[in-house]
């Protein structure tokens, strides 16, 4: 989940649907999945606290309000995935970053999995 939404916020369509493949085989909410790809409302309250965070992680470049950190501890991660998610972010962004230098292509196989 939390590669898909920063690959929604970068905008990079590879990677949205690489993680949407990778979050049916995880056996992701599909409500949760489409909600993201959608810019929708996510119903599983701390699948929304996960995206909301990252997302914030993204827009906000890392300068989170204590009020976002407070959220996403209160819906019970830790500490420490504040910094998981940082490292996501970060080494997802130069995925993103990468694929549209590149432009690369979505295949047939993977679309196949969406």
């Amino acid at each position: 989940m939390a590669l898909l939404a920063v690959s929604v916020e970068n905008g990079c369509d590879f990677c949205v649907v690489a993680h949407r493949a990778i979050g049916k085989m995880k056996q992701t909410k599909q409500q949760t999945l489409d909600a993201l790809n959608e810019n929708g409302v996510i119903e599983c309250s701390q699948d929304a606290a996960l995206v909301s965070f990252v997302k914030a992680v993204v827009k906000d470049r890392g300068r989170l309000s204590e009020h976002k950190i407070e959220a996403f501890l209160s819906a019970g991660f830790t500490k420490q995935q504040i910094f998981e998610v940082m490292i996501i972010v970060s080494i997802k962004t130069l995925s993103n970053y990468i694929n549209h230098l590149t432009n690369t292509e979505i295949n047939a196989e993977l679309l196949s999995l969406v």
